[in-house]
């Protein structure tokens, strides 16, 4: 998962320490980087290995070991710092705030059900797998919610 998550976070620092110091349209392009952010995790939920994310996720929540760690350093901290980031920009509050903590975590919750929850999630749409077009029918939905919250468009 690390290798398709991190290089993306990677190759948005520069944008995103641009729009956290005020550059042009800096709301618009975060909820854009929040929406590739979201969307090179949601292609991990489509890896030959996502029937065993979603065991170890719930294991390691609910009982931590040192693979919580691991996880937590190599792939979800860094995740969750560049989300928060894109928050606070679509805020105008402090990433270290609660808020944006807090928001960032509610949105990859939206991505992180259909991992942890996967029967429930398949059941409840009437799905068999999580193909690629339920993958896409999942990334849409997510998009607009973001759009939802943050676009003072819509």
């Amino acid at each position: 998962m690390t290798a398709g998550v991190l290089p993306v976070a990677q190759s948005m620092e520069d944008e995103l320490h641009a729009l956290e110091t005020g550059a042009p349209r800096a709301r618009e392009r975060a909820l854009q980087q929040l929406e590739t952010a979201i969307g090179s995790f949601i292609k991990q939920l489509a890896l030959p290995a996502g029937a065993f994310w979603p065991r170890l996720i719930l294991r390691e929540q609910q009982d931590p070991t040192a693979a919580f760690d691991i996880l937590y350093t190599g792939l979800y901290e860094p995740l969750l710092d560049l989300v928060t980031r894109l928050v606070g920009v679509l805020i105008d509050a402090d990433p270290a705030s609660e808020a944006a903590r807090a928001r960032a975590l509610m949105i990859m919750g939206q991505v992180v059900v259909f991992l942890a929850a996967r029967t429930m999630a398949l059941r409840h749409m009437g799905w068999s797998e999580l193909g690629s077009r339920e993958l896409e029918v999942v990334r849409e939905q997510l998009i607009e919610s973001l759009h939802q919250q943050f676009d003072p468009e819509v």
